[in-house]
């Protein structure tokens, strides 16, 4: 029995979302692939985080499912997680999810649907993947809930900030930067204590955005000179449409960009240490 399903359990927000609800003592079922590259200890360590938690399943989106998953009352996915990675790998994944997602639409009650998605035109256009938007639509009361740049620690290596706080080419840095929706940010934890506001939003589009004004340039002005950011104007709004939901920054910009950088520097050790005894 579980309570929570979340697709992408062992990526960025899949995985802070995971270990929240863990901490409040749900039974939650882990859904994801598992890379084959550089970044195994990265996924090795997320799954040792979860391995000694009891109430943690965890499945890869290769291998047969459940035929249902009784108590399971929510559904998550993280296609924030995803949008980033080479084409070849998000159509893959889009296709696993969506497979997922039907294999998921015979568990009674239906349960609730919360789909991330990146803000942007560009990211968006991952995330409306035509089968995989079809099905998700299918789902009564669906909540597709668009975010700006979430950061902290794990944020992917391909994201702006983290580019910058591993100290990568200048060009790898103004290519995430340009991909990213740069209007706002909020820091991981504070997007996770926003998710329980969810309950009072029956399902459509909700758009996660600060309180405080200007989160994004002023995480950027930690990290990037100024050469940099000035190639980037502000961006236009988008998702008029949609419903807005104010985020506290609990976490200011200066404290979250340096426990960021802090995990980097451990993740940094880890890695080295693994070199070592490999």
């Amino acid at each position: 029995m579980c309570s929570s399903i979340v697709i992408g359990a062992l990526q960025f927000t899949g995985f802070h979302l995971t270990e929240r609800l863990l901490d409040r003592g749900e039974k939650v079922f882990g859904i994801d692939h598992f890379q084959g590259d550089g970044d195994d200890y990265i996924h090795e360590h997320k799954q040792d985080a979860f391995g000694r938690n009891a109430n943690f399943i965890s499945s890869a989106f290769h291998e047969e499912l459940p035929s249902s998953f009784p108590g399971a009352s929510a559904i998550y996915v993280c296609l924030y997680d995803f949008w980033k990675m080479p084409e070849r790998d998000t159509e893959k994944i889009a296709d696993a999810i969506a497979k997922i997602l039907i294999n998921l639409k015979n568990v009674q009650p239906l349960p609730t649907l919360t789909i991330l998605i990146p803000l942007g035109q560009k990211e968006q256009s991952f995330a409306e993947h035509t089968e995989l938007w079809s099905i998700l639509k299918s789902f009564a009361h669906a909540r597709f809930v668009y975010l700006p740049a979430i950061y902290g620690p794990w944020q992917p290596a391909s994201f702006a900030f983290e580019t910058g706080i591993q100290k990568k080419s200048k060009e790898e840095a103004i290519d995430a930067i340009s991909s990213e929706y740069r209007n706002d940010a909020i820091y991981i934890s504070d997007f996770i204590d926003a998710l329980e506001k969810l309950k009072e939003h029956d399902g459509g589009n909700i758009v996660f955005e600060s309180e405080a004004k200007q989160q994004w340039q002023a995480c950027a002005n930690l990290i990037f000179d100024t050469e940099i950011l000035d190639r980037f104007p502000s961006e236009g709004e988008c998702l008029q449409t949609a419903n807005v939901l104010k985020v506290k920054n609990n976490v200011s910009p200066y404290e979250g960009i340096n426990k960021q950088k802090e995990h980097w520097r451990k993740m940094l050790m880890l890695k080295q240490h693994q070199g070592r005894n490999s």
